[in-house]
């Protein structure tokens, strides 16, 4: 995609995220709280005529795009962000956000295995899941924030919104596939990944956030199994881990060694 052609997008972007469409799937938003150290945690909650039902942690979320004829992107505004605003039902252990406190996202890379590190994932749908980095030029936009395919984490927006005066919020934002034109971006699943921020809280662990084009195959369910059993390989170690593993894979070497 050449530089013009990312302008475009993002503003075409910016334009459709004030006009969003319908998801095709059920309502499930990711619900924000903290734990008692003071991070955020994601899951998911339902009310039905009672007591919220909550449950955490959640990291792997799933949707559908809709097509959006005029500009050959796929657009979805779902899942959204919600944060309670009464206690009421939630599991020990867990608490309110902070009032009037901006919450934001940052998009996040993650291991492919064999692919290396990509910031947007994608699988044609057909055969084993094997996800890869998105096809060349297909960019998944936030705003003006967007990736594409590239082994970087990038910065989102830090204030998409803030918590009101109980600490709750609800709140949808819009995501934008594009990068096909003139035609539509490929069809089959896409996968992203994005952590949670608020200020005066540790950042939450990486969400992975799956959506399929009207058209694809019908294995979402497939993938989103996947992202689950796959979550340790997703993650990528920070770099105070990886050398606290091999000073420790040293050790245990030199104290081999001595006892020999």
């Amino acid at each position: 995609m050449t530089t013009r052609s990312i302008l475009a997008f993002a503003a075409t972007a910016a334009l459709l995220n004030a006009s969003p469409v319908a998801a095709q799937h059920d309502h499930v938003d990711i619900t924000l709280v903290q734990d008692v150290s003071g991070k955020l945690i994601t899951g998911t909650s339902h009310v039905d005529g009672g007591s919220p039902d909550y449950h955490f942690p959640v990291r792997v979320y799933e949707r559908g795009f809709d097509s959006v004829e005029a500009f050959k992107v796929f657009q979805s505004n779902s899942p959204g962000f919600t944060a309670p605003e009464s206690t009421d039902g939630l599991p020990l252990g867990y608490g309110l956000l902070p009032i009037n406190t901006d919450v934001g996202f940052n998009f996040k890379a993650f291991n492919l295995r064999d692919h290396g590190l990509t910031n947007l994932a994608y699988w044609d749908g057909t055969g084993p899941v094997e996800f890869s980095p998105a096809p060349a030029g297909h960019v998944l936009a936030i705003g003006a924030a967007q990736v594409d395919g590239g082994g970087n984490d990038v910065a989102g927006d830090p204030a998409f919104t803030d918590t009101d005066a109980n600490g709750g919020i609800h709140e949808h934002l819009t995501f934008t596939l594009g990068g096909g034109a003139p035609e539509y971006p490929t069809e089959g699943i896409y996968m992203w990944s994005l952590e949670m921020t608020m200020p005066g809280l540790t950042a939450s662990e990486p969400i992975y956030i799956l959506h399929e084009t009207p058209d694809a195959p019908l294995t979402l369910d497939d993938a989103v199994g996947w992202a689950e059993e796959n979550l340790h390989v997703l993650g990528v170690p920070e770099p105070g881990s990886i050398m606290l593993l091999l000073s420790g894979l040293l050790a245990v070497g030199v104290g081999r060694r001595r006892r020999g």
